[in-house]
């Protein structure tokens, strides 16, 4: 259910300046009320490993955008030590692919208290790529305005972003196989 939930974040349908596959993550929509992290952990294991599959993101990376705007201190609370440093490990050692970039966009202060609880679970590597942007237009140096959603002050209209679930499920041959070697228990 989650993959089909576009207001929590989606893939843009085009690269960055980079050459790179760029997810948007809506993460200050999380309703820790009505998601489950391990739905949250689950949907996005799929849509990177659906994206790990495609040979120019094994080229060049995967960038993400990390949109904080409504970010709260429920998400906060959720989000607890264990988790962050379960999350994180996932995303350094284990998925198949290279985050070149991490952009974070529109975040309140509480965020900043958040990140700083995040830093002592990175490696430095994770650490360097993290770009903060305090304004929308200095995301524009890494993706073309054209190619970015209207709410991150771009001209991608909702209509024309990529539907993740449609990707996910163009890849369900895959994803069966996956299941048959004991991936998905």
């Amino acid at each position: 259910k989650m993959l089909q939930r576009k207001d929590l974040g989606l893939p843009l349908k085009d690269r960055d300046k980079c050459g790179r596959r760029v997810m948007n993550i809506k993460f200050g929509k999380l309703d820790p009320g009505k998601e489950s992290w391990t739905s949250v952990i689950q949907s996005t294991m799929m849509i990177l490993e659906a994206f790990s599959l495609e040979e120019d993101v094994q080229d060049n990376g995967v960038a993400l955008i990390l949109d904080c705007t409504h970010f709260s201190l429920k998400i906060m609370k959720w989000a607890t030590p264990h988790k962050i440093r379960t999350v994180l490990g996932f995303f350094q050692d284990c998925i198949p692919l290279r985050f070149e970039a991490i952009h974070i966009v529109n975040y309140p202060y509480i965020f900043n208290v958040f990140a700083s609880a995040l830093k002592p679970f990175m490696n430095e590597e994770t650490k360097r790529k993290l770009i903060w942007h305090s304004d929308l237009s200095s995301i524009e140096q890494y993706i073309e305005k054209v190619s970015l959603p209207e709410d991150l002050g771009g001209q991608l209209k909702p209509e024309e972003v990529e539907d993740w679930y449609k990707m996910v499920l163009e890849k369900e041959e895959i994803f069966t196989e996956f299941r048959k070697m004991g991936y998905s228990q």
